[in-house]
């Protein structure tokens, strides 16, 4: 998806927010535009979604858990990028967001967001898992979204380096 795409969808849910009303009835909620907003520019400008999305214990969060599962990715996207001691509250945040997922696709992609994070932390078996419980996840039919495509290379990296690892005690 080209980055002009990606502001285009910002820009719209940022529209969105501006015309909600306090209490309204019907329609997508703040908790939503915010989460759908913070998704839109995780990857495009990370520092404006972080400071689109509300902290978990806003009032809010008990409206709208689709919402506040998405936010939490939204949140672990960039902090995996930044590396060194994020990598924790990124992992924290992709956690909370696969427990709060009650869709399998969006469940997958959390999962393979976690195995990347885990592999960058180095912990390569949890990379694996992680990877191994996204695919189960993710129904035969489907392929996982254009944004999580690169995060499988880097697992099936640390699959190999680990199946490599164990071929090699095993033959020894």
């Amino acid at each position: 998806m080209s980055v002009w795409v990606v502001r285009r969808y910002g820009l719209e849910f940022a529209k969105a927010l501006q015309l909600l009303t306090e209490g309204q009835e019907f329609g997508p909620g703040g908790a939503l535009c915010r989460a759908a907003l913070a998704l839109a520019l995780a990857r495009t400008d990370p520092e404006a979604a972080q400071g689109v999305v509300l902290p978990r214990n806003g009032a809010s969060v008990a409206h709208d858990a689709w919402a506040e599962a998405w936010r939490s990715h939204a949140q672990a996207e960039p902090l995996r990028r930044e590396g060194g001691g994020p990598l924790e509250v990124a992992a924290e945040e992709a956690r909370w967001a696969l427990r709060a997922h009650d869709d399998a696709a969006a469940a997958a992609c959390t999962a393979e967001l976690a195995a990347d994070i885990a592999a960058a932390c180095g912990r390569t078996a949890l990379a694996v898992e992680l990877l191994c419980s996204g695919d189960a996840l993710r129904d035969g039919h489907r392929s996982g979204a254009a944004y999580c495509a690169p995060v499988p290379r880097r697992c099936e990296t640390a699959l190999r380096d680990v199946v490599g690892a164990e071929a090699e005690r095993t033959t020894a």
